[in-house]
């Protein structure tokens, strides 16, 4: 039986990984066991979220006072998904975030210029998406908080570098020390089974970025990647100086996330087409309403919405499922 979870119980495992103390962990467990569906496909996960909300009761409180120190890991998502850049040293992805942002990473042509992670927001029409910039990643050098941070991830651009001879053996020694650190690069389209799905380590979205592909003369190096790598990733081959090939990399991130955008407006005012409501295909009204505030939710009568295929300005009920462009409408009890 396929487990089914709902937006709002993912919004809380999210807010579960994002957390920072143990508090807000119990909290966010305490709400994911709520929320989760109650059925045999999901007995495993409510085994280990109970298991984990007991422990973390029995944990000795911190103790208060002092300085904390700033933890790198702890980067507020924002926009339409959280999308590291990960790969081997020098490939080049801090050059990709500054051509792709407005961020200023370092860029230099020496490894390990990245020490500390960098994040800066990517267009794609309406919506935008986080990138975050990491330390490479190599024997000796991973940096322990980039576990977490890639827990929380939407999806993963995984780099290799056209202009290196060494790009298979540098790109298979990074995915063995993710996986190390339980964190598994797979297709897009991927999805684990309900039987393998745990908190304790996860499965990522990965789109592989063949980048300085300026640098590789008549595709030799692309070719050996594609033979390697091709049926496991969709693989993009990119230059960073001019953002050439960017354009189809974007459009697929949105369509393989299987997001969807919703607008909302006020009686009498036309919707801000500007700042869309992004969702998860098969969201209904209710969770776009969740996703504004809990409390707004809760308080949610019905809304009127206009879109493709349906009335202006018809009644829908809360659990009316959305679909790409709908406007809405909300009313309050």
């Amino acid at each position: 039986m396929p487990a089914n979870l709902t937006p709002p119980y993912k919004a809380a495992e999210q807010r579960y990984r994002e957390a920072t103390d143990d508090p807000t962990r119990l909290e966010a467990l305490n709400e994911m066991m709520q929320l989760i569906p109650k059925h045999k496909g999901t007995e495993k996960l409510q085994a280990e979220i109970k298991a984990k909300i007991a422990k973390l009761k029995k944990a000795p409180a911190a103790k208060p006072g002092g300085a904390k120190a700033k933890s790198l890991d702890n980067i507020p998502r924002e926009g339409a998904g959280q999308i590291p850049l990960v790969g081997p040293p020098n490939c080049g992805k801090s050059q990709f975030l500054k051509a792709v942002t407005h961020a200023h990473p370092e860029v230099a042509d020496y490894p390990f210029t990245t020490r500390v992670p960098t994040a800066g927001m990517m267009p794609w029409e309406n919506v935008k998406f986080q990138l975050i910039d990491l330390p490479p990643i190599a024997p000796q050098s991973f940096e322990g908080w980039m576990t977490s941070l890639l827990f929380r991830a939407d999806a993963i651009f995984l780099f290799s570098d056209l202009s290196s001879d060494d790009l298979l053996d540098d790109l298979e020694q990074a995915l063995a020390i993710l996986k190390e650190h339980r964190i598994s690069l797979d297709h897009p389209e991927f999805e684990v089974s309900d039987e393998d799905y745990s908190l304790d380590e996860v499965s990522k979205r990965t789109f592989l970025i063949a980048n300085k592909a300026d640098l590789d003369e008549d595709s030799i190096r692309l070719g050996f990647l594609q033979e390697s790598y091709g049926t496991k990733y969709p693989i993009y081959p990119i230059n960073s100086q001019t953002g050439e090939g960017v354009a189809a990399l974007e459009t697929d991130l949105f369509r393989t996330l299987k997001l969807l955008r919703a607008y909302t407006k006020t009686p009498g005012h036309p919707a801000d087409l500007n700042d869309p409501i992004v969702l998860s295909i098969g969201a209904t009204v209710e969770d776009a309403a969740y996703q504004i505030h809990k409390d707004f939710a809760q308080r949610l009568a019905y809304a009127k919405i206009w879109g493709k295929g349906k009335f202006d300005g018809a009644h829908v009920h809360n659990g009316f499922v959305l679909t790409d462009g709908d406007i809405l409408e909300f009313h309050l009890k």
